[in-house]
């Protein structure tokens, strides 16, 4: 009896462990679990700039899906995503028909209508149930204002409503996609910059600025306001007159990359993978390409005391042709006399103080930090170019650099596509020795091994 007594009590005291064991897994693993995509397209991972933006979120954020029944097993796919990177991220499925009140209260006249609501009463409607209409959705009910982007024309700039390759329709959407409002300024018709620019883009003229426009260029630089220039290989002495007072000198080249060349692309396009630390492109890991650029040369002692900072340079085997006759011909060659060897620069920022001096501004007054962005290149964010690998991250993230939106410096979702993976001719020809040489040696001599033994 006393055996019995205490095996019986050995098995509760060994059961009750192992209950308070399991209960306590369960409850270390609720509050700290961890999400594991095994997918080969990563369909169920967020992209960097989601989970940065929820990371981020200083209040609460509810969404609400206005959705029909079978749907919702989509919808909850990609909320509990969102939901599973932040607490303060809550979301509730509902079907207006059953749910009047709701559809009512946030005027809801439709299926498929998604409300971004922040704790503070900012709302968002996103008409659309994917990550970036979604995560472009938080960020505005969380900003409540929107901020304005010019495009300038009237000297053959790139053209915002073309839907052709050349154009930069693409462009639009995407940052009208980001939150921002786009806008179009002349200044023959207008005589002035808008007031509410807070970014302006020069992209690709190709007839120069007048004397005047250049000085209403210099005026919105010194008072602190962003332009983002794309200067493709045309001559324009005054507005590059103009940047060389912020250190930046242009070259009458073109940059020529034999790593493109070798991805199957005209030896023109150069292919960027280092963006030497800037904070505008911390985040990218993929190459971004350019064709036809040209190159330029910071000046650290300009007359603007700006400090320069490079921010997408080619690799080491490119360089800047001078001679254009050979490109014609087909068959362009370094000249260690005329050209310039790799890395070249094509995209460089600056940042300077604007705004008063220093003895003229009051009391608590802070300076104005002012910032600017060249690119030697407007072909790499035309229609047919801007979704080439890295290309549209790394335009969004000037823009956001520029705007000083640091939050939204990120790589942000996209469709799976065209990756390239860069090799450097050390890699390649490792490649080649193993692939092609190697690998079949090693099977012939394997081959002749087998046939003699048999033989003898």
């Amino acid at each position: 009896m006393k055996k019995n007594v205490k095996y019986g009590a050995g098995a509760g005291i060994f059961t009750i462990l192992t209950l308070a064991v399991v209960v306590a897994v369960n409850l270390i693993s609720a509050k700290n679990h961890k999400r594991f995509d095994m997918s080969a397209q990563g369909e169920f991972t967020l992209s960097q700039q989601t989970v940065k933006t929820l990371k981020s979120l200083t209040e609460d954020v509810t969404v609400y899906a206005f959705i029909r029944e079978e749907k919702t097993k989509e919808a909850r796919d990609l909320l509990e995503q969102y939901s599973y990177e932040s607490p303060k991220f809550r979301y509730e499925i509902l079907d207006p028909d059953k749910k009047p009140g709701f559809a009512q209260k946030y005027a809801v006249r439709e299926y498929n209508t998604y409300i971004v609501e922040t704790a503070s009463g900012h709302k968002e409607v996103v008409s659309k149930l994917n990550e970036e209409s979604l995560t472009n959705g938080i960020l505005k009910a969380q900003t409540g204002s929107v901020k304005k982007i010019y495009f300038m024309e009237g000297h053959g700039e790139r053209n915002v409503e073309e839907k052709e390759a050349p154009g930069w329709l693409t462009v639009k959407q995407a940052l009208e996609s980001a939150g921002y409002s786009i806008s179009k300024v002349n200044l023959y018709t207008s005589g002035e910059l808008p007031k509410d620019a807070d970014l302006l883009v020069i992209a690709g003229p190709s007839s120069d600025f007048q004397p005047a426009e250049v000085d209403r260029l210099r005026r919105q630089l010194d008072d602190g306001k962003p332009v983002l220039f794309f200067i493709d290989p045309v001559k324009l002495p005054n507005l590059q007159g103009l940047l060389a007072e912020y250190g930046f000198t242009f070259f009458e080249d073109l940059v020529l990359d034999p790593i493109s060349q070798q991805l199957g692309f005209d030896p023109m396009v150069s292919a960027v993978a280092e963006y030497n630390g800037h904070p505008a492109a911390k985040d990218l890991r993929g190459a971004s390409f350019f064709p036809i650029a040209r190159s330029l040369e910071l000046d650290s002692q300009n007359k603007k005391k700006a400090k320069l900072k490079p921010l997408a340079s080619t690799s080491k085997s490119s360089w800047s042709e001078f001679d254009m006759g050979s490109i014609e011909k087909g068959a362009p060659t370094f000249d260690e006399k005329t050209d310039r060897p790799g890395p070249r620069i094509l995209i460089a920022s600056a940042e300077w103080e604007a705004g008063a001096a220093k003895e003229e501004r009051k009391i608590g007054e802070k300076a104005v930090r002012a910032r600017l962005v060249v690119a030697g290149d407007s072909d790499f964010a035309t229609n047919a170019t801007l979704g080439m690998s890295a290309n549209r991250d790394l335009f969004l993230n000037m823009a956001s650099w520029l705007l000083q939106e640091e939050n939204r410096i990120s790589i942000r979702p996209k469709a799976k596509g065209f990756e390239p993976i860069l090799f450097t001719a050390p890699q390649l020809s490792a490649v080649f020795w193993v692939a092609v040489v190697l690998a079949p040696m090693v099977v012939i001599s394997m081959g002749v091994y087998v046939w003699r033994r048999r033989r003898n």
